[in-house]
């Protein structure tokens, strides 16, 4: 599928430094400061309606 994400769609980042931190205050103190494009990426969280997650995982049933 082209163009935007449906409505009810949602992708979610998690960089590296998600790792190593495991509260909420935490993280939000973790990330102030950081450039966040430039950090390394440990997974996507994809989620909306089920045509538009296929279209973007495909047959990779661990994608989905």
């Amino acid at each position: 599928m082209k163009g935007p994400a449906p409505e009810g769609a949602t992708v979610v980042l998690f960089p590296a430094l998600a790792e190593a931190v495991h509260d909420h205050p935490a993280y939000e103190e973790a990330l102030r400061g950081r450039d966040l494009p430039e950090e390394p990426l440990r997974g996507t969280a994809v989620a909306g309606p089920r045509r538009w997650v296929r279209s973007l995982t495909g047959t990779f049933r661990l994608l989905r």
